[in-house]
């Protein structure tokens, strides 16, 4: 027997062996369930974003608009007007700008800020927010009203997370698409 093979039957060097071979296990093991945490967390994340984003009254704001149902007003105090239009008569006159900022624009703007921050990928944007970013953004309403308030002194750069994400996403869609049809159903 060769001697390698014989010393490392002694106790001394056995025992060394078994230790780091055990710790290996402990590390691989740690490293599972770490990885199964840090995916849980993230589901949980997406989740938690979703469903804050998705309550009553986002959903009237996306029926709003979908209609196209939202004039904005500046004078004589920044407001939103409903329309009535194809037989459809919302319910309210009009919303502050304050409702569309803190429910519509500004949960769109974390969205933004998440996937700058790399938070979120530009995947999960996609499949969770890209269909309610592009109606807000390319709403002529929410258009005027975020042009009138970044002409205001230190607004100039509002919601500027909001319209990068939009224009990344407009750009990305093509391909994200492409991907989605090539991995075939799910």
């Amino acid at each position: 027997m060769c001697d390698w093979i014989r010393a490392s039957f002694s106790p001394d060097v056995f025992w060394v062996m078994a230790t780091a071979l055990f710790t290996l296990v402990l590390v691989l093991v740690a490293w599972k369930q770490l990885r199964d945490l840090a995916r849980t967390s993230r589901s949980d994340f997406l989740y938690r974003l979703k469903k804050d984003f998705f309550t009553g009254t986002q959903t009237e704001f996306i029926f709003l608009l979908e209609n196209d149902l939202l004039v904005f007003r500046p004078v004589p105090f920044p407001r939103f007007d409903t329309t009535e239009k194809n037989g459809l008569k919302p319910e309210k006159d009009m919303f502050t700008t304050e409702v569309v900022d803190n429910v519509l624009l500004g949960p769109l703007e974390d969205v933004g800020v998440y996937w700058q921050s790399k938070s979120l990928s530009l995947r999960e944007v996609y499949e969770i927010f890209d269909y309610y970013i592009r109606l807000v953004v390319e709403n002529e309403a929410i258009h005027e009203y975020v042009d009138w308030l970044r002409e205001q002194p230190g607004n100039e750069d509002l919601y500027d997370h909001l319209y990068l994400v939009y224009r990344r996403l407009k750009e990305e869609t093509p391909k994200i698409r492409k991907k989605k049809r090539a991995a075939g159903p799910a």
